[in-house]
């Protein structure tokens, strides 16, 4: 019996010592684990504090494009304006130089020579009555024509000036509607670069969000794994704590087995030692009697 208890209390050790193996080992794949979710996560939480930053940079940049396409429409309103405008005086000028007769000045020119010829005649060649009235009537007529044609000149003149200075206008203002269209240029040109720098952005995102992604799949797996091995690790707890009350019963009953035993023998011991003090005393008795001789 002693025997089947000893082989019993040493399977319940072995059990208990290979329990405590498999909880170390659960225990140390799960630390591991653990470990590598942390590893995963600063990896994710560092790609998606990347991304913040780059998200910040965007911001700034659409900022700056929606700036440069508002410089880009108020130059180009500007420019709009001046060349229609020019426009405008262009048509002004046509209006004008229809009315602008260039052969004018020439035209009284040869009025002045031949009232001049007219009057050297009058004055040095014999004429007859019709003749003189007629020459007369020649040089009234070249007078009167010359008078009506330097008013005309004159205004000629006005219109001559009226019309240099729309030149001039019209060339000063298309000047202006090209450095506004320059600024129009350099604007667009900004917000492409903005936009190319942009879209490099959301290309570097897109690729740090499918990183960080992958990196939080692997962070949760590793977490579910530990979990799974840290639910195991209690389950193996508890049942080393069933082995390790087991085991304390099982002294508890030893200790109380061997204490009845040693009352027993203790008992049996005095008990024995009686029976020879009992044995000895009747035999002095007996010798006293006589009735034992040596």
């Amino acid at each position: 019996m002693v025997e089947n208890k000893g082989k019993k209390s040493g399977d319940k050790r072995k059990e208990y010592e290979n329990a405590e193996k498999k909880l170390q080992n659960l225990l140390e794949k799960r630390d591991a684990l653990n470990n590598e979710a942390k590893i995963y996560r600063e990896e994710r939480d560092q790609l998606n504090q990347e991304k913040k930053k780059l998200f910040k940079r965007l911001e700034e940049l659409k900022a700056e494009r929606e700036k440069a396409f508002e410089m880009l429409s108020l130059h180009k309103k500007k420019r709009d304006s001046y060349q229609a405008l020019a426009r405008e005086l262009i048509k002004t000028k046509k209006d004008r130089d229809g009315n602008y007769l260039p052969q004018l000045a020439k035209e009284v020119a040869m009025l002045k020579t031949k009232i001049k010829d007219y009057q050297w005649e009058q004055e040095t060649t014999p004429l007859s009555i019709p003749e003189e009235r007629e020459l007369i009537e020649k040089l009234r007529k070249a007078k009167k024509d010359l008078e009506e044609k330097e008013k005309l000149l004159a205004k000629q003149e006005q219109l001559k000036d009226v019309i240099e200075s729309l030149n001039s206008s019209i060339s000063e203002i298309f000047k202006k509607a090209d450095r506004e269209h320059v600024l129009v240029q350099k604007y667009y040109a900004d917000a492409q670069e903005y936009k190319k720098e942009m879209d490099k952005l959301f290309e570097k995102i897109r690729e740090l969000t499918l990183m960080a992604d992958k990196n939080h799949l692997k962070f949760i797996k590793c977490r579910e794994k530990a979990d799974a091995l840290h639910k195991k690790a209690q389950e193996m707890k508890k049942q080393i704590m069933s082995l390790k009350r087991e085991a304390w019963e099982e002294r508890r009953q030893a200790r109380k087995l061997i204490e009845e035993q040693n009352l027993t023998v203790k008992k049996l011991l005095e008990d024995e030692k009686k029976l020879e003090q009992l044995v000895e005393k009747s035999i002095k008795n007996l010798f006293k009697e006589g009735k034992i001789k040596l």
